[in-house]
């Protein structure tokens, strides 16, 4: 062949080509202009998933942006086997998705950017324990594998908008969004018949349901569903601080009976946050547990210990706590029957009792040998200045404690019983006491009955109030020398004088707003024991009172409350 016509034959050639893709193009941009391709993507789409799922597939408006392949869909409906005229197994108003090309010759593709608003999921349970839920269109042939994947989705980005899940004519409303999203799901049939086999984990996705804050979490599950039971073979789901794993089933639906069992660890810090709880401790619970929800009754018992519970309220400020014990509830309430716990150096036993409409709990507890010193600093406040007394006991109390939600409206009344340790550290006086007490937290103030405190060398009776607003404390006082009891550190005062210049001063630091009023209060009345008691006024008089003394306080009520740094005054006259 010569030289020309080869030229020749490859100019046709190329000719050929070029004239077949410019009228590919043109065909190409002809069907995605008119909407053809759209329509042939609709007609494909709603027959695989009426494939995959055996639902009846509605769809309204469809269309593909084949520049950028972001899908929209308006009105999507998959209608399962409930009956005509209720609501779908699935619908969604809106529906995008961003397709990203992985592999244009193996035919991979991942999912970027989904979003679904205004959408219901609705699972119908008849009373012959039948659901609307569908089986796959695909048939089982020899030929294919006992499990056949419907579908494997690995999504970017999913975000669900003004969504709700009923069960039922049980509604729950949800909204969340997070990122790597997947969610596979198989189909096989074996004895028990056909079932789904279904396994999904969500990482990072934030939730806002019902009044709660909106937080990050990450979701695994692994379930199987069948034509009349479900089992959630395994659930791991983690908040910021904490963590719970547990299994779920029903075997029937014509008489669900739910059975679970779990097991966790819950941060404190998650229910002062997520739960907008202001008031919850700072704490760390581990638990585990069982239970059943059968005929709207439900029936759950477990085990739960918990550490580092730290308490520091105004009125109550012990530190450290740790507690454990068992748990029984229902709907209704949660008891524990048996709390132990240890706290202010001694060990708590008692019973909790949690009524769940109205938030109220109720504690009857019984601590034992509970250390003074350790107790005295723990109720210590500016509202309630309590003067470091140097006795050494052993405490004791019987008490009934209420409060509502988070520590609000807390009440306690009880009796505490203090008895001498066997041995005391080296500067502490051993004492007894008994004391009837009623402490309110919203009156502020605590009422003691007639109660005695005893030492080797007095014996105080003292009955009243003590609080914010009002006060006022009758006390009997029986002593041979107060002084060295009550303030061992002022017992170096030689004479009345001195005693008395000690007022003085006071007053002075008063007046400047160096000490609250009401700790100026408790320090003049104990003074004023040392003007009654000290052995150098005795002295000085030559008289010795061996009668009881009548004293009668009604402390003024403050101008402030907040403590003020250096407010006791030395032998100088300055603060110390």
């Amino acid at each position: 062949m010569s030289e020309k016509k080869r030229k020749f034959r490859l100019k046709h050639g190329v000719a050929l080509v070029v004239t077949v893709s410019i009228l590919f193009a043109l065909a190409l941009v002809y069907v995605i202009g008119s909407g053809i391709a759209d329509r042939w993507a609709r007609a494909r789409i709603m027959e695989q998933l009426e494939k995959a799922t055996g639902a009846r597939v509605e769809l309204g408006n469809f269309h593909i942006d084949w520049r950028t392949l972001h899908v929209h869909f308006d009105g999507l409906t998959l209608h399962g086997r409930e009956p005509a005229g209720t609501s779908p197994l699935f619908h969604a108003d809106r529906l995008d998705i961003d397709i990203h090309v992985e592999s244009f010759w193996g035919r991979k593709i991942s999912l970027g950017v989904v979003e679904m608003s205004n959408f219901s999921a609705h699972i119908r349970v008849e009373p012959d324990g039948s659901t609307n839920v569908p089986g796959p269109k695909t048939p089982t042939s020899p030929g294919k594998p006992a499990v056949q994947s419907l579908f494997d989705l690995k999504i970017a980005e999913l975000r669900l908008q003004n969504g709700e899940i009923l069960w039922n004519d049980r509604r729950r409303p949800i909204s969340a969004e997070g990122r790597s999203f997947e969610f596979a799901m198989d189909y096989t049939s074996d004895a028990g018949g056909p079932a789904y086999l279904g396994k999904m984990s969500w990482q990072k996705f934030k939730v806002a349901a019902w009044q709660y804050l909106p937080f990050t979490s990450d979701l695994t599950a692994r379930f199987t569903l069948r034509p009349d039971s479900f089992s959630l073979t395994q659930l791991q789901w983690k908040v910021p601080h904490s963590e719970i794993n547990a299994q779920v089933s029903v075997s029937n639906f014509l008489k669900p009976a739910w059975t679970f069992r779990y097991r966790g660890q819950l941060n404190l810090e998650d229910i002062r946050s997520i739960l907008r709880k202001p008031n919850t401790p700072p704490g760390h619970f581990e638990f585990t547990g069982e239970g059943k929800y059968a005929e709207n009754k439900l029936d759950v018992s477990g085990l739960y210990t918990a550490g580092e519970i730290f308490l520091k309220y105004q009125w109550f400020h012990p530190g450290v706590i740790s507690t454990r014990g068992s748990y029984h509830a229902d709907q209704r309430s949660i008891n524990v029957p048996t709390l132990e716990a240890t706290l202010l150096g001694g060990s708590v036993t008692g019973r909790l009792h949690v009524d769940l409409s109205s938030q109220t709990f109720r504690a009857d507890t019984k601590a034992r040998g509970m250390d003074l010193s350790r107790v005295l600093a723990a109720e210590d406040n500016p509202s309630l200045p309590i003067i470091p007394l140097h006795w050494g006991s052993k405490v004791d109390v019987d008490s009934t404690t209420t409060w509502i939600s988070d520590f609000k409206h807390l009440d306690s009344r009880g009796l505490m019983l203090w008895a001498p340790a066997d041995a005391l550290p080296a500067g502490q006086i051993p004492v007894s006491a008994r004391f009837e007490y009623h402490f309110g937290m919203d009156r502020k103030q605590v009422e003691i009955a007639s109660s005695d405190i005893m030492t080797p060398t007095s014996h105080i009776v003292a009955s009243g109030t003590l609080g914010l607003n009002d006060s006022s404390l009758d006390a009997t006082v029986d002593s041979e020398d107060l002084s060295t009891e009550l303030l061992p550190q002022l017992s170096e005062f030689e004479s009345a004088a001195d005693v008395k210049q000690f007022l003085a001063r006071l007053l002075v630091l008063v007046t400047k707003g160096r000490v609250t009023p009401r700790r100026a209060s408790v320090l003049a009345y104990i003074t004023n024991q040392l003007l009654h008691s000290h052995s150098a006024f005795c002295r000085e008089n030559r008289e010795q009172d061996d009668q009881p003394q009548q004293i009668i306080i009604d402390l003024p009520r403050p101008k402030r409350d907040d403590p003020l740094p250096n407010e006791l005054p030395d032998r100088s006259g300055q603060p110390s």
